[in-house]
């Protein structure tokens, strides 16, 4: 590798990380964001409950926001200022697309997002696209970007398997999902480890799923059940413990 390629992967590597975060509901997500290096969480769901950061203290937040221009001044107000925090932590994705949405509707003036033939899913395609630039500025300041997600099951009619299949995908409109998911330099889906058992019950056997009730995974790679990327030849499952995934990383 000449020197210049080397350089530039040394640059690559010494960026913060874009993660996002998805898994269904009530699995723990904002408890493990909580546990990256010294989050601030855009707390759009009042979920923070007894989440502890990893020094076991209660995270900061920004909480109160009602729009999409409140979530970018606080942004703004992280640009422009000086602290300890190197994890900006949005929570949700999903709560954050109904301010996208109005203000999308402001912009354009425009009654619904389904008028004349569904053209606000697309114009708010221009809105995302601006809080993701924004959010690059920060991450050039240093911090690790983590988006919160929940999911969405969609089915998937693919040419090369004889019949169609369900797969979890991030819970964003369609239209956004692509310009989101291009974005992250990881999407984790998240899950109990699962596995199966075989059952005798009255002299039949039956194969069932067992799931764990403690150990936790994400998926790194693209599943036929869901949605999931890396950058850094990630394994297909790692556990989810953010030190683990770091050294992968770094291998």
């Amino acid at each position: 590798m000449s020197n210049a390629l080397s350089r530039l992967k040394a640059e690559i590597e010494k960026l913060p990380l874009k993660l996002l975060i998805m898994a269904e509901m009530g699995f723990g997500k904002t408890y493990a964001a909580a546990k990256l290096t010294f989050p601030i969480f855009e707390d759009l769901e009042g979920g923070m409950g007894k989440v502890k950061t990893s020094e076991g203290k209660t995270p900061d937040t920004f909480s109160g926001s009602k729009t999409y221009s409140d979530v970018m001044e606080n942004i703004d107000w992280l640009l422009n200022n000086e602290y300890d925090f190197k994890t900006y932590v949005l929570d949700s994705l999903s709560k954050f697309e109904l301010f996208v949405w109005q203000e999308t509707m402001n912009r354009y003036n425009i009654d619904s997002m389904e008028a004349n033939w569904y053209q606000g899913y697309q114009k708010a395609v221009v809105i995302w696209l601006e809080y993701l630039n924004k959010l690059d500025l920060l991450r050039d300041k240093g911090m690790t970007i983590m988006l919160i997600g929940h999911v969405d099951t969609e089915t998937v009619d693919d040419p090369s398997v004889e019949v169609p299949y369900r797969r979890y995908v991030l819970d964003v409109h369609k239209k956004a999902r692509p310009e989101i998911i291009q974005w992250l330099d990881c999407l984790f889906f998240a899950q109990k480890k699962k596995g199966t058992v075989i059952v005798k019950s009255n002299g039949k056997t039956e194969t069932k799923v067992k799931q764990s009730t403690d150990e936790r995974i994400v998926w790194c790679n693209e599943q036929i059940f869901c949605q999931a990327k890396n950058r850094y030849a990630l394994p297909d499952s790692l556990p989810l413990d953010w030190d683990l995934i770091r050294r992968e990383m770094n291998k």
